[in-house]
């Protein structure tokens, strides 16, 4: 998805919610503050395409479809 972040920073970056330069072998802030860098670069994670079965899908409509007109008939018959 554009714009999305990857959620590669290190884990010390992260745990302060600061911004993370990804260097290699140590980031930036890991360099000045003279701590580990650890996790740096590792993806944390990805969004993932959705398959939807057509069957399921045709189910759920026929589902909420008979519902719906369950509704308007009682409805109806409450008005008319």
């Amino acid at each position: 998805m554009p714009g999305v972040p990857t959620g590669r920073a290190c884990d010390a970056c992260r745990k302060q919610k600061k911004k993370c330069d990804e260097k290699q072998p140590a980031c930036g802030r890991c360099l000045r503050l003279k701590v580990s860098c650890v996790g740096s670069g590792q993806q944390r994670f990805k969004f993932k395409q959705q398959q939807f079965s057509p069957q399921i899908k045709s189910k759920r409509s026929n589902d909420s479809r008979s519902e719906i007109e369950v509704e308007i008939n009682r409805r109806r018959k409450i008005f008319c």
